[in-house]
Order: structure tokens, then sequence, then C-alpha cells
């Protein structure tokens, strides 16, 4: 799933006759969300989402390491033998950037070893590096994850289960914001992930998808804090706009009626119109080679 505008993102911007839960536009929305956040991973050539993962990398002898988005790091191990046995770096001994600076909220893309540790080059070799680490963009590491105010009321959750008892879903967020709960949500209990896949606010009952983006479903102890992941406000507008002017398009080609959204009559390549384009360009990655 994975999709970076809600299913409320999308139902706040359409009239009320779209949002009746007797019509099926709800499940249409949510699917072509999804569709839209992939195709802006591909035009953006990057994930705004968080994955937990072990990568490799091949050193080339120097004190540096470009690397894909990185969130948070578990450990940096070297291998002198072509990846036969690692030896753990301490953390003293790199420095994680964004491009070389060091005092960038956004992901880590540039490892530099620091003067002062254990290793002064990375080896050359094949699978010479390995990092294990949460993967993924965000403009601002520490305000990746956001407090939701709400936790598991579950005694336990177990890691089975594939709904949670909430406190309140239909409560304010940290912004004021409600419902601070909402379909399309990836959430994180502890180090696990969570895709939210409907609710009833009524009975503050989700229903999940566990163990999502490498994460391993586990049992939670009651009153567990809950957080939900924030791509970054442009991409998440972005996948709005791409979302209504897409559902509206067919809603023409079946001759439905038009809710009016004005879509650009200048529409971009692979679905993406040029409102959304240009949100999306400062997060385009160059490409290599």
């Amino acid at each position: 799933m994975n999709t970076y505008a809600t299913l409320e993102d999308i139902l706040e911007a359409v009239p009320n006759k779209f949002k009746s839960d007797e019509i099926d536009y709800q499940n249409l929305f949510q699917r072509t969300a999804e569709r839209c956040s992939r195709i802006v991973d591909q035009h953006c050539r990057r994930l705004f989402y968080p994955t937990a993962a072990t990568r490799y990398f091949d050193g080339d002898g120097t004190n540096k390491l470009w690397i894909p988005d990185l969130i948070s790091v578990t450990s940096i191990s070297y291998s002198e033998n072509d990846g036969e046995t690692y030896t753990a770096l301490a953390g003293t001994d790199y420095y994680l950037t964004a491009a070389g600076n060091f005092n960038d909220t956004r992901s880590y893309t540039l490892i530099l070893l620091s003067v002062n540790g254990d290793l002064n080059l990375f080896p050359i070799g094949q699978r010479s590096i390995k990092i294990i680490g949460i993967w993924g963009y965000t403009d601002d590491i520490s305000q990746a994850f956001e407090n939701s105010q709400d936790t598991t009321e579950d005694n336990p959750l177990s890691s089975g289960a594939t709904s949670v008892l909430v406190n309140d879903s239909d409560g304010l967020d940290l912004l004021g914001v409600s419902p601070r709960l909402q379909v399309g949500q990836l959430l994180r209990i502890e180090s696990e992930y969570l895709e939210v896949r409907s609710i009833s606010h009524s009975k503050n009952i989700l229903t999940v998808v566990r163990g999502r983006n490498g994460s391993t479903a586990a049992s939670h102890v009651q009153n567990t804090a809950i957080e939900i992941w924030r791509p970054p406000a442009p991409i998440r507008e972005a996948v709005k706009i791409m979302v209504l002017e897409l559902v509206e398009r067919n809603f023409y080609d079946f001759n439905e009626k038009s809710f009016d959204l004005k879509p650009s009559e200048r529409r971009g390549q692979r679905g993406i119109n040029s409102e959304s384009r240009l949100l999306l360009s400062p997060y385009v990655k160059a490409a290599v080679g």
C-alpha cells in the first residue's frame, strides 16, 4: 500500500455525494492513491516510505560511501574478504550526512569515515559494506514519525491480530486535525509497521496489515504509543491532486457526472499533471549513468 495521501485527504476535496459509504467511490479513491504513489516513486527515483532492510555495497577504497536515502542505522559493518565475514563499526567511526552536509535534516545519502575512527578507508571488494537500517526519504528525520496521541488498548495486541483497538481514533492529532488515525496511514508501534485498511471510529477499531515494510509482527502491551509516518507535505499534496484528476477523468470516460475539480489542460507524462510535477520537482533524484 504505502500511499502518500490518505482517504481523508482525498475526501476532504470532493463533494459530499462522493463520500457516501453507500457508494463504492472510496475504494476507487484508495486504489487510485496507491497507483499514484507508485507513479511518484518512479518519477522521483526514490521512496517516500520507510523500509527496514539490510543492504550491501561495494567499497572503492575511499573514506566515503554514497547510499540510497537512509533514515536511521542499526549497524554498519565492513568486510575485507568480499562479504564472507564482517566487522562492525562503532558509532564514532563514521558520520551520516545528507550529501556531505552535517546539518541537513533530510535523509542521509553519504557516509563519511571519521578521521578519529578505527577504519581509515572502506575496503575495496564486493559486498564489502553491510548496512542494517531504515531506508526511505524524509525532509526531516526528527519529524518523520509523529506521535498520534493515541495508544493500543488491546491487552495485549497479539502478533497475529489484524485489528487494533485504540483509545480515540477520531480524536485530534498534534496539529488539531481530526480524525488523527486515517485509512491509508502507515503506523509504527515500537519497531513494527502497520498499514491501516479500514477504521470503525464508533468502535475505535483499526483493521490493519501487520509486519509491513520489512518489519516483523510482534506482540505489544496495552498503552503502547502509536506513531504515524508523515511523507513530505508536497508529496502528499501532489498525490492528492493526481488522484482527483485521474478519478474525474474516469468519470468523464464513463459518462458520469463531473464533480468540477477543474483538471489541468496540460497533462504530464505517466499520469503526472503540471501542478503535481511542479510539487515533485525538488524531490526528483538525478539519474545515474
